[in-house]
């Protein structure tokens, strides 16, 4: 399988660009799904206590997809568009720009060409949106593309080249490198997308808990004729999935997290799965400290369903090692250098507030 290095979504940088800035170990999903390779000879790092938040941002709309490029994080805030967040001093994050001409839901990518350096974003009744960031304090009006369904997520290779968005109950559009031409996979309530290659790989399927999902594996290496090369079952209701590696990491509701080995794309295996976790929000992986990070739906007053940080070094038997208490749900996460960057947003009774958060979890 020819897996692209890319250094982030995730911990040393090959090009500043942050989930898109790469580190060499980070996906997210609200995040970034993007396929990097995991360095397993790190030694496991474990904490004691609960991971703090360290500094919070209210936010003007529902924050959901999350992406941080050096000093900078993109966020996809609703009907407030896309807010960059300086995150320099990460105990005073700053909102210092917005494009708000735009709906922005979902999945949030940051591309770096070399050239240029731009952000995907989901924008659900709207499409895919594409922004010109080259100067982050002054991002450009956006190029939008619109889809037939709900664009709720979308992935992309850190240096640019073919982009697949999750279009809900239209299924996955494929475009081309230059946003002219599409093609369509049709499928029923797709959630989530990530890519690797010339592969892009689509979670699918109920939305009733304990139903039937799939993991479709799309060949995109023509984008005009792409199609599906086989499908995976799994039970469960999919909200994200990112790439590292050889594998897949799903988020699948009560089931929790499915760790999928796809090192060889026409047959994928589940390789391991966490057990019964309210994982329903959003999934981010820093491979280089071989850690994954899920969300849930409601985490105010319930630190038990709060952010949980698996360890995955032994892909067979992923354990929860620790929890940190968010306010609200969790509507995006993103890991980058021993630290996660997260929206919430106020759920039943909760904060009547959204807020972008940066959490300390260097010692788990």
């Amino acid at each position: 399988m020819n897996f692209k290095n890319s250094l982030n979504s995730k911990a040393s940088h090959l090009i500043l660009a942050g989930t898109l800035s790469f580190a060499l170990g980070a996906c997210s999903s609200g995040g970034d799904g993007t396929a990097v390779v995991p360095d397993p000879t790190l030694p496991p790092v474990v904490g004691t206590g609960a991971p703090q938040i360290i500094g919070s941002v209210n936010l003007p709309d529902d924050g959901s997809g999350v992406v941080v490029s050096g000093n900078y994080a993109y966020v996809a805030a609703d009907s407030s568009g896309l807010q960059v967040i300086d995150v320099s001093n990460r105990s005073t994050p700053t909102i210092v720009a917005e494009q708000n001409t735009i709906t922005a839901k979902g999945g949030v990518r940051y591309v770096d060409t070399g050239i240029t350096q731009r952000i995907y974003m989901s924008g659900y009744l709207q499409g895919l949106h594409v922004i010109d960031v080259a100067t982050p304090t002054a991002p450009a009006l956006p190029l939008t593309r619109n889809t037939a369904g709900l664009a709720v997520d979308v992935a992309i290779d850190p240096d640019g080249g073919t982009s697949c968005v999750a279009d809900g109950s239209n299924g996955v559009e494929v475009f081309s490198e230059a946003l002219s031409q599409k093609n369509v996979i049709t499928l029923e309530n797709v959630a989530g997308v990530a890519k690797s290659g010339d592969y892009c790989f689509a979670t699918a399927g109920t939305t009733i808990a304990g139903g039937a999902a799939r993991l479709y594996v799309i060949d995109v290496s023509v984008p005009l004729s792409a199609n599906i090369l086989t499908q995976l079952p799994f039970i469960g209701s999919p909200s994200g999935i990112v790439i590292a590696g050889d594998y897949a990491y799903i988020a699948a509701g009560d089931p929790g997290m499915y760790i999928i080995d796809i090192s060889n794309p026409a047959v994928p295996v589940i390789a391991g799965q966490t057990g019964a976790l309210p994982a329903t929000g959003p999934i981010a992986v820093d491979a280089t400290r071989m850690r994954a990070y899920l969300g849930t739906t409601d985490t105010a007053g319930f630190p038990e369903e709060g952010l949980k940080i698996v360890d995955i070094s032994n892909a067979g038997s992923p354990a929860v090692i620790a929890t940190a208490d968010l306010p609200d749900s969790t509507g995006g996460v993103f890991a980058l250098d021993g630290y996660i960057y997260a929206t919430t947003s106020a759920v039943f009774g909760g904060s009547a507030t959204s807020q972008f958060h940066i959490v300390d979890v260097s010692a788990y």
